[in-house]
């Protein structure tokens, strides 16, 4: 019996995929906003609680430290609070990257920064009785900010800068408090090492299990192209960026000729290994920035992110020269296409485009396949198979599919 290579996370890690759970810069677009929208909403609820704890344990203060102690401590804690709230108030974020890189820098940095400047006051209290119990939960903090780490989704890389930091002020802490015992350092700096490790391990399990289920949902399987819900959100994005900074963008529907005979004569394995040949060959004559979508069956949408009509129509060329193959009865694969462009067409929103570029996807369709159709009465004949483009500019007004 056959099992499949992973369901949910892949059980063997290449080499490459190794290096992306260390360096944080190589994950892709996709993976940086899911990831740092996971991260956000994880920051959200552990503020909201310790929002709520921090100053309920000004109680237990009262109750262990003399009132000079305490009372001292109380405006941290209150300051704390305020910090947790603020991170952990519902708010609209645009651009959840940067977002969960400010939020994540302040919900790690705050717990060592109040244990550097609690420690000189904490050292005034008491080392018997309740006290000395509170006095020793302090010194518990910084393992509990490594140990923290591992609920976020992090690389080797951020874990590692995280420890340094809460190391270098567990570091001063301690000098402070034992400037003349330096070996009672070994054992809680080793804890700590020890706890950075399990949190590093754990946090690197959770980026690996992420990603594997990102591009589960941002590539289809048989094509390799994206699945139509990332496509979406790559292309709101891309109209977004384009309509600031007013710059063009194209969209092209293609739809593959005739596709239903080719499952009905020779089968779905046939038509499957056609489309992966099609996708394949598409992605080939793309440039690097633009993406391929698979949108249902076979029919694919190509972003054109920043190319007005002119440079979409040297891309169908290039296409149409570099050809989708022969079908399985050895005629030449050939496509319809209808193109969409933003500011040419007065395209409103996305969705506007996306009918447009359809629309005239099925207008090549009905004026005899192998053909794309720019706009009204501007059409190229023969994009695939033949040894000469033809451009024709015809009065027809446009079909409705």
């Amino acid at each position: 019996m056959a099992f499949p290579k992973y369901i949910f996370a892949p059980i063997q890690v290449s080499w490459r995929e190794t290096a992306d759970l260390v360096i944080p810069w190589r994950h892709s677009p996709y993976v940086h906003r899911h990831r740092a929208a996971l991260i956000i909403s994880r920051i959200q609820v552990i503020a909201a609680i310790f929002a709520i704890l921090i100053p309920l344990w000004i109680i237990v203060d009262a109750l262990a430290f003399d009132r000079w102690v305490w009372t001292s401590i109380a405006p941290l804690r209150l300051a704390s609070a305020g910090i947790c709230l603020a991170l952990a108030w519902p708010r609209q974020i645009a651009d959840p990257r940067p977002a969960a890189v400010i939020m994540l820098v302040c919900l790690l940095l705050m717990p060592p920064l109040f244990y550097l400047i609690s420690v000189p006051i904490i050292a005034q209290a008491s080392a018997n009785g309740l006290s000395g119990f509170v006095r020793n939960l302090y010194e518990f903090l910084p393992y509990t900010v490594v140990a923290g780490l591992s609920i976020f989704p992090l690389t080797a890389l951020e874990v590692a800068a995280c420890w340094l930091v809460v190391f270098l002020a567990m570091l001063g802490g301690q000098v402070y408090l034992h400037t003349e015992n330096w070996a009672s350092l070994v054992g809680p700096m080793w804890l700590l090492l020890l706890i950075g490790g399990t949190a590093m391990v754990s946090g690197m399990s959770q980026l690996q299990y992420m990603i594997a289920l990102v591009r589960r949902v941002t590539f289809d399987a048989l094509t390799g192209a994206l699945t139509r819900r990332a496509g979406m959100e790559l292309l709101e994005g891309q109209f977004r960026h384009c309509l600031r900074n007013e710059l063009p963008l194209t969209l092209a529907f293609i739809d593959v000729d005739r596709f239903k005979q080719i499952n009905d004569s020779f089968g779905h394995d046939a038509g499957d290994q056609m489309l992966r040949h099609v996708a394949s060959q598409l992605l080939k004559g793309l440039r690097q920035g633009d993406a391929l979508i698979r949108w249902g069956g076979e029919e694919f949408l190509v972003v054109l992110s920043g190319t007005d009509r002119e440079g979409a129509r040297l891309v169908v060329g290039r296409l149409g020269k570099l050809g989708f193959g022969a079908r399985p009865d050895g005629q030449v694969v050939t496509v319809c296409i209808g193109l969409s462009e933003r500011l040419a067409d007065g395209a409103r929103d996305v969705n506007e485009m996306i009918e447009t570029a359809d629309r005239r996807m099925y207008e090549a369709k009905i004026a005899g396949r192998n053909r794309a159709v720019f706009g009204q009465g501007d059409v190229m004949v023969g994009v695939v198979g033949s040894d000469e483009v033809t451009r024709s500019r015809t009065a027809s007004a446009e079909v409705s599919p």
